[in-house]
C-alpha cells in the first residue's frame, strides 16, 4: 500500500514538473515570438515612415498639379513709351494660357476698369493724358477667375527751346536776338515768340513764349529751356 502511494506521489511530481516545464517553454516561446515581432516592428517603422512621407509628398504634388491645371496663366503688360504722336495698343502683351500652356485668350471673358470706366476689350492710347491704371478680371467657366492691375503709361516727349545770346554797346535801343525749338514729333506744330529784350546797360535772359496754336498739345511735351543772355555794355 505504501509502495503504491509512493508511486502515485512520484507520478504527481513528474506530472507537475512536466507541466511547469511545458508552461515555461510556452512562455519562453511567447516571449521570443513577441520579441521577434517587436524587433521586426522597430526595423519596419522607419520604412513605413519613409513610405508615408513619400505618399504625402506625392499627394501634395498631385494637389499642386490639380491646382495648376485649374489656374489660368495671365501675361498682361501695359504699354509704356514716350509720346510719338501715334496710337498704340494699351497692352503691349495680352495673352491668357490654360494649365497645359494652351492659348485661350479668345475664349475668356475680359473685364477692364480704369477709374470709373468699364470696358471689355483693350483700347488705344496716344496722349500723355491717356496714361492710366487698369484693373482687370479674366474669367472662364472651367477656371478660377484671375484679377490684377497693370499700369499704362505715355511719357511726355522733350521739347527743347533755345534762345540766342547777344551783346552790344549801349545806344538807347533795345537788344534782341532770335530763338528756335526742336523736339516736336509726327509733324506737329506750335508758334514761338522770342520776348527777350535789353535796353539799358546790364544783362537779362533772352525769354520766349510758346503759343500752342498748332497741332501739338502742351500736355504731351516737357519743355527744356536753353536760354541765351542779352548784354548791353
Amino acid at each position: 500500500m505504501r509502495k503504491k502511494i509512493k508511486e502515485e506521489k512520484g507520478s504527481i511530481a513528474v506530472y507537475t514538473i512536466v507541466t511547469i516545464l511545458s508552461f515555461i517553454i510556452i512562455l519562453t516561446g511567447i516571449f521570443l515570438t513577441a520579441a521577434s515581432v517587436r524587433k521586426n516592428q522597430l526595423r519596419t517603422l522607419p520604412e513605413i515612415k519613409v513610405a508615408y512621407e513619400k505618399d504625402l509628398e506625392r499627394k501634395q504634388e498631385i494637389y499642386e498639379e490639380q491646382i495648376s491645371s485649374r489656374s489660368m496663366k495671365v501675361n498682361i503688360i501695359g504699354y509704356s513709351g514716350i509720346y510719338d504722336g501715334v496710337e498704340h495698343d494699351e497692352f503691349s502683351s495680352f495673352q491668357i494660357m490654360d494649365g497645359q500652356g494652351q492659348d485661350i485668350t479668345s475664349k475668356v471673358t475680359v473685364r477692364l476698369q480704369a477709374g470709373d470706366v468699364l470696358y471689355n476689350s483693350p483700347q488705344k492710347v496716344k496722349n500723355v493724358l491717356d496714361s492710366k491704371t487698369v484693373n482687370y478680371t479674366i474669367s472662364h467657366p472651367d477656371y478660377d477667375s484671375v484679377t490684377g492691375t497693370v499700369k499704362v503709361e505715355v511719357l511726355p516727349a522733350k521739347l527743347t527751346v533755345t534762345t540766342e545770346s547777344a551783346t552790344k554797346s549801349h545806344d538807347g535801343t533795345p537788344l534782341t536776338a532770335g530763338g528756335n525749338y526742336t523736339g516736336l514729333v509726327n509733324g506737329e506744330t506750335i508758334s514761338i515768340n522770342i520776348t527777350g529784350t535789353q535796353t539799358e546797360r546790364g544783362t537779362s535772359a533772352n525769354s520766349y513764349n510758346l503759343v500752342w496754336n498748332g497741332t501739338a498739345k502742351q500736355t504731351n511735351y516737357e519743355v527744356i529751356e536753353n536760354l541765351g543772355i542779352l548784354e548791353v555794355i
